[in-house]
């Protein structure tokens, strides 16, 4: 089994449809079976660009890592691709995916990039 593809906007839109209608049954009533809170701890959905807070062991200072594409959701927790479930608590998100621009002029050789 292998991860989908980040990119594949069939999946990225069948999983929010999926989760928006679960979400639908679950405030009619529909749904008997309550998630473990009755809160989302953060404002991220499938579909969303996030940032994950690593350690370093030389400085002992949080580091960002990042973007990446979240695919799936829970009420603490969100599911990347590259780096599988993460806590709620080391997230910093939404954020918008960073666009590169390619600058160089005709003829020449070298390429800079812009972000």
């Amino acid at each position: 089994f292998s991860e989908p593809d980040p990119e594949d906007r069939v999946i990225n839109e069948y999983v929010s449809q999926l989760a928006e209608h679960r979400n639908q049954l679950w405030e009619h009533g529909l749904i008997v079976q309550r998630p473990p809170l009755d809160l989302k701890i953060h404002k991220v959905k499938p579909g969303d660009w996030i940032l994950i807070k690593v350690w370093k062991e030389e400085t002992l200072k949080p580091n960002w890592e990042g973007p990446y594409l979240v695919l799936l959701t829970t009420e603490t927790a969100v599911r990347t691709a590259e780096r599988g479930w993460t806590h709620a608590s080391r997230i910093k998100g939404p954020v918008t995916r960073p666009h590169w621009k390619v600058i160089s002029t005709p003829g020449d050789t070298k390429i800079t990039l812009k972000r």
